[in-house]
């Protein structure tokens, strides 16, 4: 939207954004990573087994075993809404929506945020983003994975508030 309508958008803020398509001409081994993620996710799928998926998934950002964490209750909600959502990923990885020429044109002001403890595919997306917009200010959440909203919310609306004071 920043790049396509610029004329709505005053600033941008994203946090570890999942535009996976940047990585497949940027970072190939980070892409590579997530495209493994993706089939596996899939092959869970197909065979009927959501919460393999989900796991691997979760996991994938979090860590070992951080699925399994998660109470019983959490986790059979989290799994009802994804199997009400599908299958999102062609979406994540279409270059067509989303590109580096894409991000040379966004005007506005953008704040990328990520964590410390981020995995290597995010970390590589946000590095894409930021070497190809124009106006992108970084701020790294210390201690944080990739659910940096839902981990440390108070950090996060910190670094957001502040960009936005400026």
């Amino acid at each position: 939207m920043a790049s396509a309508a610029p004329e709505l958008v005053d600033s941008l803020a994203v946090i570890e954004p999942e535009a996976y398509a940047l990585l497949r001409t940027q970072d190939t081994d980070a892409y590579t990573q997530i495209c493994d993620l993706r089939d596996r996710w899939r092959a869970h799928v197909r065979a009927g087994q959501w919460y393999e998926a989900f796991e691997d998934f979760i996991d994938f950002y979090n860590g070992p075993g951080s699925f399994a964490r998660w109470p019983r209750v959490r986790r059979e909600a989290f799994l009802a809404v994804q199997k009400a959502r599908a299958d999102l990923w062609d979406v994540l990885f279409d270059d067509s929506r989303l590109s580096t020429e894409a991000l040379a044109r966004v005007t506005a002001p953008v704040h990328v945020l990520e964590g410390s403890q981020t995995s290597g595919v995010d970390r590589a997306i946000c590095d894409v983003v930021r070497r190809h917009m124009p106006h992108a200010q970084h701020t790294m959440i210390e201690g944080a994975g990739h659910m940096i909203p839902l981990t440390h919310p108070k950090p996060l609306t910190r670094a957001l508030l502040t960009r936005i004071e400026r």
